[in-house]
């Protein structure tokens, strides 16, 4: 029998992610993510025939590295609006695609789209708890990931069932946030986002959505995290050791984000694409970012990751 406090922190992150769909058509700048700067110049790390592709076209890399021809079965866990899994098809990385994800409402948006695209016959999304699926054994031949692990607390049984899962030499292919669990960001970091935030002018540190000044950050205490957000990053940090566990061939692009991230959270869009003066600050940040990383000063906070069994 389920837990009673266990179901109602399954029913939580459910309603939270109902109210908060992964819908791929914001076109507010919050994240630094949002920067076509930062996506196509900062982050051109992919390497594929002697070439990089940006972070932004992790499937696309996959498929050209990895698979060039077109695979039977995939799968999509956390999968949102569905936007990957038919990207999986678009592309020819698969001919067929489920999908699983906590929300009801992105559930039903992604099989909506589905439909309305003419793929509802190739891709279906359910209903499903990461933390306690079960997967048909030796069915995929590729699993996608992308932003969800690291919102698995019970990470042992979800990586079992991964691995069991894939057929012999099949894939998982994620693009995840591996930092610090919960967002307990070291004091190093912190000192860092917050010496950078004092040298920046004040019409760069104005936070859209509240208007006021960015002035320092701060990290989310444990007690804040479990009350507004209680699956986020809940065991980041203990992902990449459940991939070396499970697989032995892994290939790991780090792409930073140790400062950017929380740096630039809110106060993206006060850079101006086309102005030389925010550009050059902006490159400059991204610097900095990649030098915690190459000169290992701390451990990369975000990857893209490929691990085939």
């Amino acid at each position: 029998m389920e837990d009673n406090n266990e179901s109602s922190t399954t029913s939580k992150i459910g309603s939270f992610w109902d109210k908060n769909i992964k819908i791929h058509s914001d076109s507010r700048k919050i994240s630094w993510l949002d920067s076509p700067t930062i996506l196509y110049e900062h982050l051109k790390l992919l390497p594929v025939n002697g070439e990089r592709m940006s972070i932004t076209k992790w499937v696309l890399w996959f498929k050209e590295k990895y698979v060039p021809i077109t695979l039977e079965h995939g799968l999509s866990l956390g999968s949102g609006d569905g936007t990957l899994d038919r990207h999986a098809i678009l592309l020819n990385i698969c001919r067929n695609m489920d999908s699983y994800d906590i929300s009801p409402v992105s559930v039903e948006t992604a099989n909506k789209i589905n439909k309305e695209q003419g793929l509802d016959d190739k891709t279906v999304c359910r209903i499903g708890d990461l933390n306690k699926i079960d997967l048909e054994k030796n069915k995929y031949d590729v699993i996608f990931s992308s932003m969800a692990l690291h919102h698995i607390s019970n990470l042992s049984h979800l990586f079992s069932q991964i691995a069991g899962s894939l057929k012999n030499g099949g894939f998982l292919v994620a693009n995840e946030y591996i930092g610090p669990s919960q967002f307990q960001w070291n004091e190093k970091q912190t000192k860092i986002i917050n010496d950078l935030l004092k040298i920046l002018p004040g019409s760069l540190r104005v936070d859209i959505r509240s208007g006021a000044l960015k002035d320092s950050f701060v990290g989310p205490s444990i007690e804040y995290m479990n009350e507004n957000d209680p699956s986020e990053a809940i065991c980041s940090d203990e992902i990449i050791g459940y991939i070396s566990k499970y697989f032995d061939n892994v290939e790991i692009v780090e792409y930073g984000g140790n400062i950017l991230h929380m740096l630039l959270d809110g106060i993206i869009a006060n850079f101006d694409e086309e102005k030389e003066a925010d550009m050059t600050i902006l490159k400059l940040l991204s610097y900095i970012d990649s030098l915690v990383i190459t000169e290992k000063i701390m451990p990369s906070d975000f990857a893209v990751i490929v691990a085939r069994k």
